[in-house]
């Protein structure tokens, strides 16, 4: 899950730094606080487990349940290994793509402030067949606002405010006007089993 937040989070701070005349320092920021962030989460994700009924802390596993997982067949541990995979390789790709384009260009940067340097993330739409899967959805959502929120240039609405919209059929030009924002991130979640598929849309509002 944290690999594929942080692939669309810094998907997100390029998008914002080239729409929204915010620094190359937005992009390194962003990397920096994805990265230093992913051990925490793996702390995180092994003392803790998300369930519908919120965060719980994970029970140690019987004698038995352990030589159980031992002894079943690598067929049925191989997805969670892939999932970890794809989401480190995404990571890193995030990372090394962030990093290509902050490059210096070899000319001087034009001494402009931000632009409109404003945004609303909306809570992300549950796609799933299952609809328990909402607190996952939920969580990619906010976990993006917090990320976002620490970039200094960056005005970010609260999520009380942003979530105030959930499941309400408005237009985006609407809730950009009442938030007041130049910027809306909308997006969509659609997991399935050890499948995650998010997509993420930002929208400049003023157009």
């Amino acid at each position: 899950m944290y690999g594929a937040t942080a692939f669309v989070l810094l998907q997100a701070a390029d998008l914002l730094a080239e729409g929204m005349g915010l620094s190359n320092g937005v992009l390194r920021v962003t990397t920096f606080l994805v990265l230093m962030g992913f051990p925490v989460a793996i702390v995180l994700a092994w003392a803790f487990e998300s369930t519908p009924e919120g965060i719980k802390r994970t029970e140690e596993a019987a004698p038995d349940e352990l030589r159980a997982i031992i002894e079943a067949p690598a067929s049925t541990r191989w997805p969670a290994g892939v999932l970890a995979l794809v989401g480190m390789t995404a990571l890193l790709a995030g990372a090394w793509y962030v990093g290509r384009q902050s490059a210096p260009a070899g000319s001087a940067e034009l001494a402009t402030g931000p632009v409109a340097a404003s945004i609303a993330v909306l809570p992300f739409v549950n796609m799933s067949d299952d609809a328990s899967n909402e607190y996952f959805s939920d969580g990619i959502s906010e976990e993006l606002l917090n990320l976002l929120a620490k970039i200094p240039e960056l005005q970010v609405t609260s999520r009380s405010s942003a979530f105030s919209y959930k499941g309400q059929d408005v237009k985006l030009a609407d809730v950009a006007r009442e938030l007041n924002v130049a910027h809306i991130l909308e997006g969509s979640v659609r997991k399935s089993d050890n499948q995650v598929r998010i997509t993420a849309q930002l929208i400049d509002a003023r157009s």
